[in-house]
């Protein structure tokens, strides 16, 4: 092997999560080849000093574990009312992003990806449903509501009423 790729593999050998990430953030683009935003940057830099590189920072690429991205992850905090929840579900997307380039994209000049497999391949969190807390509505505020749009066309299959209602404790038809 020459010595100068020799030298290129040691130094990504020795590469931190840390570096690493800021190397992600300069030069990863879009699917299509496009830069990223500059909102979507920001974000992912957020999320990078607020959770990543303090549990991941000192970190050489190749000794981080599946367990340690599991660990990382579960350790942000999700309240009972899923405040928090978006933002683990993020993190944990730019996660498996950059452990997936960095296990499948060549390392400049060395001819192989910086780590040999993707240690994030398998975190998957839940992803929350919307930002907004659920509404608890009663029959008597769901009467109102369609008290208020009466005059308009009420679909026969009563999509979303009849599942709401059902859900309440019964089907209620129409007056």
């Amino acid at each position: 092997m020459p010595p100068q790729l020799e030298q290129l593999k040691e130094e990504a050998h020795g590469t931190t999560f840390a570096q690493y990430a800021m190397g992600y953030l300069r030069e990863h683009r879009k699917a299509n080849g496009e830069p990223l935003a500059e909102q979507t940057v920001e974000k992912y830099r957020q999320y990078l000093r607020d959770h990543l590189i303090p549990a991941l920072g000192v970190y050489r690429m190749d000794e981080i574990t599946e367990s340690l991205l599991r660990e990382t992850i579960d350790s942000m905090d999700v309240s009972g009312d899923g405040a928090g929840a978006s933002i683990r579900w993020h993190v944990a997307t730019l996660m498996r992003a950059m452990f997936a380039e960095a296990s499948t994209k060549k390392v400049k000049g060395a001819g192989e990806p910086l780590i040999g497999s993707n240690p994030a391949i398998n975190i998957r969190v839940e992803k929350p449903l919307a930002d907004i807390a659920d509404a608890d509505v009663s029959h008597e505020e769901l009467d109102m509501l369609y008290a208020a749009i009466a005059g308009a066309a009420r679909p026969r299959h009563l999509s979303g009423w009849g599942a709401l209602s059902e859900a309440r404790g019964g089907v209620r038809t129409a007056t």
